[in-house]
């Protein structure tokens, strides 16, 4: 396998020091004069330079008056006095003309001006961020290049020789006990500080994102950052567990560079620093530095732009000056840290070695310790070897040496056989360096604090166009390495510096993604089982948890590489598996992992695929043969316990010849087929049991309950055995679920009433005259929370829940609520539907929309039925419900102008005709909020007149004049009638038709003193404030809560907002993806919400019999819709996100369901309502009429007319007709993955 190095001479310079080297080497680290023609610069190799030495520090008169011959005196002018500077020097020290094709034959002023303009400040920021300016850059290059091109040995006074370290095994022997080494690691993990050095991007993989942004495996689709920050925060939880302080936190710093560092940073905040506060983040940017033409240390300018110099990444190496620089050493140290590890960006399994390789640093007392695996003799990776200076042994030392470089010196040494493998071992006796880095903060700090400041020794690595080494193929450029610091802990530390390396089993310590798919596939068919591209980094990770898993007595098989690999698109792999990945959060240390699996009979098939994370996830006894995940929350605790799972599972599928994909598909050559998976996402607080008939048990208040009242604790008994919740036996991602819900037995809430009627020393609540909670009842602060008894006899304060217009009790309703939890219709990403413009899945964009329809679908539950109807669970019954029929018909994924008017189709065919937003495209809540009125009112045109209308305020202002308008204009126009029929008396009435006066009813006079008559003719408009409404509404209320996460203020008003009759949820989520939320816990902290990113396959229609495509339904309700057991089931869900509330993106959409005016008042009259207890902002605003100035632009909400402006029948996402609405003010950066 081949390391991710290509220098050439990585030790170049190591004879640059003056207290290694010899003093009369060309590059010796004292500082001194290099002759260059008549001028003398300061150079320096391997050290840092005062800001006096920088190149433009030196112009004077002379300089200026030698560039005028250069440069034109009207040129120059052009310039800023920096740029000016930086152009001068470099002119005046240019004496033999290496770069004159820099700022020679510059065309006359007023020609390319902004050009000139632009180089001059670019050479400056070159010569500003270079310890000791572009002079010292080129000086050094120079030296560097001539060595290359001389072949000058840079070991000449050196002998390679094995270095002593440390073995380590997972599972096998080792020079030190893993179990020991592991538990010395844990107790110091709480002094780490992490650095993640991450500043290439992975155009080498054939991606052209940060490495940092791909996925590092197709189950669970966790990026690389995301796992690396998993990990820091499971650590922290580890070291918090270990020394009983829950306030330690373990700080992050990512290096980035300037093609990475603004990516890294959308990344974090996209996905909320993926849950690690965001002050623990710091990023810090390395400089790039000029690439170099040829020998003479030429400048490159770009080839297509001769007034840009090209740049390059100078190298991970960077990293050490630049925490330095920073002052976070200084920090460190200051809040007591001991240690600093450091990683690379695509190797996740190295994360495993961190805490034994910290123990054995602990206890060895290494300032440096390499993490090291076992390495191939002659494989292109770095080794770990002690140089031994031939004649003073104090400039020996311990550090990396490029594999070509290895081989070479130790030809020249010994036997003279170079670089071969130990018989006894079959591998080479020089470990090979994994290039990630334990040291120890105290040496590190001194070192740093020292003479260069951290800045590592540099390197040259050209490649030459032919053997006169002189020109090259590409541009070079002066380069460093992290792993070169060693040179600098012997120049600050001496004899007492402690370098050390622990060496780990490569299976469990190394597969970096480096190479592309092709080249990965070229080095497969030459032999090679480790080609280092993404799909095989994966593969190993799979191998490396299934290693685990049979350690800890799991019974399932285990792939042999290289014999039981199977090629996958050219990469051998493991195949079919198991596939298996054990999150951070389930285990960081093998200690971890034999508390967490236990029991005799946990069996996984060779195709299963397992996915696991949680602090408090422990696995009995497991029988797995098919797809499992389980997620748990920080406060949840589960126990799997004779659990049998057998489903259809996952399978890699090859991508297809010929095919275009996405870069992040194209470089693993496959995708992972998710048939069905049985899925457990438990984030509720409690304590949850998992059985043989995979059902949920909350087992949490029975260990609450004294057992000494045998009254209670048969009470509570007869609770929690209803309190099982349905298993997960479901198809695609996530799949689909069935199981029946009981209700609840009358003699349990009889019971229960009496309890906290009689047992007022348990305080548990129960509103006897109103059970249902109203909105009112939340006013009061003392509601909010009720009390329960706890193991200790004590009582603790828990907030009641509020969901859909109920108030629930945490104990008492904790079934009721479940139940109806589980009856929420529940809208997922969809594969396999229509295409829609060559896109045939909304996995990845499409969850806004989805949790649209979520929104709706209470909306039109509470319209056709009501606020407490349930869907029978048993969906052989509720495939002949008329109204789940048609629900389902309507939400089905096809486009259609009569029948699937939901559809995802037709949601963005809305969005393009009237908000010009494409599938594909995210939308914001606003957005969404308008497409669901626009197709709600195409429904009623076309299929169901009885329908509410849909009303979308502004920005959590509700203009109620414009609502009466909407809502009464049936009314308004027969009330005109009335008036002209009032006024002409008889005339009106013509009843020529016989038939029609039989039937025609004559229209009841108005009363004079009727509001409607009053100071009013007969054609005056009428008050629409004075008339019934003559439909429901739906009112949508997109609005902004704060500036990046909801403000504390909001926080009741959202809980209570849930409590209302009217309400039909909250549009919103997370900056990763979109919800719907249908609840919250009364104080405002958490809310409750159903995650529409699940990929599930969608519908089909019924198969053509006679002509006709329909499934009739009970009621006269004909679907053509296959209304099979699996898509029934597939829209509900028990399993509901929790989230804290200030977690929330601000951006939403408020959902309030009215059946006529008196709810409206209602509402307006609960939303208007003062919150007590502390600084509350109300949510919404009702304002009377709307101000003149906006009429126009918000007309268009009530007097909508979507006929004709979308065209539904004929929608492939193409053509559209003209729109006739303006552009939304949307939230645009509530992004939506």
């Amino acid at each position: 396998m081949k390391f991710h190095f290509t220098a050439a001479f990585s030790l170049l310079l190591l004879n640059a020091s003056a207290s290694s080297f010899a003093a009369n080497s060309p590059r010796s680290v004292q500082r001194g004069w290099s002759s260059v023609g008549n001028g003398r610069i300061p150079f320096v190799s391997g050290g840092a330079i005062s800001e006096s030495t920088k190149l433009n520090s030196s112009v004077d008169s002379t300089s200026s008056s030698t560039a005028i011959g250069a440069i034109s005196a009207e040129n120059l002018d052009l310039l800023s006095e920096r740029g000016r500077k930086a152009i001068l020097t470099l002119v005046e020290h240019d004496v033999d003309g290496f770069q004159s094709h820099v700022y020679a034959d510059w065309p006359a002023a007023g020609t390319d001006d902004d050009g000139k303009k632009r180089l001059a400040e670019q050479l400056a920021d070159l010569d500003g961020s270079y310890p000791g300016g572009l002079a010292a850059y080129t000086s050094k290059a120079r030296a560097l290049l001539k060595e290359s091109a001389d072949g000058t040995n840079p070991f000449e006074e050196f002998e390679a020789v094995v270095s002593e370290g440390e073995t380590l095994s997972f599972d096998g022997e080792g020079t030190m006990s893993f179990s020991e080494a592991e538990k010395i690691g844990m107790e110091g993990i709480a002094g780490a500080a992490f650095v993640l050095v991450a500043g290439g991007l992975g155009e080498r993989l054939g991606y052209s994102g940060i490495k940092l942004s791909l996925e590092t495996n197709l189950c669970t689709e966790e990026c690389y950052l995301e796992v690396y920050i998993k990990y820091i925060q499971a650590a922290q939880n580890l070291a918090r567990k270990k020394t009983g302080n829950d306030d330690i936190r373990l700080p992050l710093v990512i290096m980035t560079s300037g093609d990475t560092d603004q990516p890294t940073r959308d990344l974090l905040k996209a996905n909320d620093y993926f849950g690690m506060d965001e002050d623990m983040v710091t990023i810090v940017m390395q400089d790039k530095v000029p690439a170099l033409n040829n020998n003479n240390a030429a400048l490159a300018l770009d080839d297509d732009d001769r007034w840009t110099v090209q740049t390059k990444p100078h190298g991970h190496g960077d990293v050490h000056h630049l925490l330095y620089r920073e002052g976070l050493v200084d920090q460190w140290e200051k809040e007591g840290r001991t240690h600093v590890v450091f990683l690379q960006d695509t190797n996740e399994l190295v994360i495993n070695s961190v805490i034994p390789v910290l123990g054995v640093s602990i206890s060895k007392g290494f300032d440096m310790n390499s993490i090291c695996i076992p390495r191939l003799a002659g494989e292109a990776a770095g080794a770990i070897a002690r140089l031994e200076h031939k004649s003073d042994p104090s400039k020996s030392l311990v550090i990396n040496v490029e594999y070509n470089q290895l081989d070479p010196l130790l030809r020249s040494q010994g036997d003279c056989k170079g670089d071969v493998a130990d018989p006894d071992t079959g591998y080479s006796p020089y470990p090979g360096n994994a290039n990630n880095l334990v040291i120890a903060l105290g040496a590190y700090a001194k070192t740093l604090r020292g003479e260069d400041q951290g800045v590592v020794l540099e390197f040259v690595n050209p490649k030459y166009k032919d053997e006169t080494r002189t020109d090259f193929k590409k541009p070079t450029r002066l380069e460093c390495m992290m792993q070169d610091i060693p040179k600098l802990f012997q120049k600050e530390l001496g004899s007492d510096v402690n370098i050390g390396f622990t060496m780990l089993d490569r299976w469990f310590t190394f597969s970096p993604a480096k190479n592309s798919l092709e080249s990965g596939v070229e080095a497969a068919e030459k032999g090679s089982t480790a080609p280092g591209t993404m799909s095989s980094a994966e593969s190993d990770k799979y191998i490396q948890n299934q290693r685990k898993l049979k350690y800890a007595g799991v019974d399932l098989p285990v792939t042999s590489v290289p014999d039981d690999l199977v090629p996958v698109a050219g990469i051998p792999v493991t195949a079919p598996g198991p596939r298996i990945v054990l999150a951070p959060s389930f285990a960081i240390s093998r200690e971890e992992l034999l508390e967490k699996v236990r029991g005799e009979s946990n069996t996984v098939s060779a195709r299963s695929s397992m996915v696991l994370e949680g602090h408090h996830l422990t696995i009995e006894n497991l029988e797995l043969d098919g797809a499992l995940v389980i997620k748990c929350g920080d406060e949840t605790h589960v126990t799997v316990d004779g659990l049998k799972v057998e489903n259809k599972g996952w399978e890699l599928v090859e991508n297809e010849a010929g095919t275009d994909y996405p870069e992040n598909v194209s470089i693993r050559g496959y995708t992972m087929a998710k048939h069905e998976t049985r899925e457990y996402i438990l984030n509720e607080p409690g304590n949850f049991v998992i059985g043989e008939d995979g059902e949920r048990q909350h087992h949490d208040w029975l260990d609450l309950i004294s057992l000494q009242n045998d009254t209670i604790a048969i009470a509570i008994a007869i609770a929690i055995v209803s309190r099982s919740l349905p298993d997960t036996n479901r198809t695609a991602v996530r799949g689909v679920r069935e199981r029946d819900h009981p209700p609840s037995h009358p003699s349990t809430m009889a019971l229960q009433q009496e309890l906290a009627r009689n047992n007022p020393r348990y305080e548990y609540f129960y509103d006897e005259s109103n059970p249902d909670a109203s909105a009112e009842d939340a006013e009061a602060e003392d509601s909010i929370y009720t009390t329960v008894p706890t193991k200790n006899h004590e009582r603790e304060r828990i907030p009641f829940v509020y969901s859909l217009g109920r108030r629930y009790h945490p104990v008492y309703d904790y079934d009721e609520r479940k139940q109806y939890e589980a009856s929420l219709f529940w809208w997922t990403y969809r594969y396999g539907f229509p295409q829609l413009n060559s896109i045939s899945t909304d996995a990845g964009w499409g969850c806004m929309l989805r949790s649209a329809q979520m929104m709706l679908s209470q909306a039109l539950r509470m319209h056709f039925k009501s606020r407490h109807w349930r869907p029978d669970p048993s969906t052989s019954v509720a495939r002949n419900d008329a109204f789940v029929a048609r629900l389902l018909t309507w939400f089905a994924d096809f486009p259609s102008g009569n029948e699937s008017f939901y559809s995802l189709h037709n949601m963005c065919a809305a969005g393009m005709a009237g908000y010009q937003v494409l599938p594909g495209d995210w939308y914001g809540p606003g957005t969404a909020c308008h497409v669901v009125r626009d197709l709600v009112g195409l429904h009623r045109q076309k299929q169901q007149p009885n329908l509410f209308r849909v009303h979308v305020s502004s920005e959590g202002t509700v203009y109620k004049d414009l609502v009466y308008r909407l809502m009464t204009r049936e009314a308004s126009a027969a009330t005109k009638r009335r008036r002209r029929e009032g006024s002409d008396g008889d005339n009106d009435h013509d009843h020529d038709h016989d038939h029609d006066h039989e039937t025609a009813v004559p229209a009841e006079p108005l009363h004079p003193l009727d509001p409607s008559c009053l100071s009013r003719g007969p054609d005056d408009e009428p008050d629409p404030g004075d008339l019934e409404w003559d439909a429901g509404l739906l009112l949508l209320v997109p609005h902004r809560l704060g500036k990046d996460s909801i403000h504390e203020s909001f926080a009741r008003g959202v809980a209570r907002s849930f409590a209302l009759p009217q309400s039909v949820g909250i549009l919103g989520g997370r900056p990763r993806g979109a919800r719907w939320f249908y609840g919250a816990y009364a104080d405002g902290s958490k809310v409750l919400g159903l995650d529409p990113h699940t990929v599930q396959e969608a519908p089909r229609r019924k198969e053509r019999t006679g002509g006709a495509t329909t499934t009739a339904i009970d009621g006269g309700f004909e679907s053509s819709i296959d209304l099979t057991h699996e898509y029934l089931a597939s829209v509900h869900t028990p399993y509901p996100d929790v989230l804290d509330l200030n977690r929330m993106d601000p951006s939403v959409a408020l959902g309030f369901y009215c059946r006529d005016r008196r709810d409206f008042l209602d509402l307006q009259e609960a939303l208007s309502r003062d919150i007590p207890g502390g600084t509350h902002q109300q949510l919404v605003s009702f304002v009377d009429k709307v101000p003149d100035y906006m009429l126009s632009e918000l007309q268009g909400d009530c007097d909508v007319d979507v006929d004709g402006d979308i065209d539904l029948d004929g929608f492939d996402g193409g053509g559209f007709g003209d729109p006739k609405r303006d552009e939304l003010s949307d939230e645009e950066d509530y992004v939506l993955l």
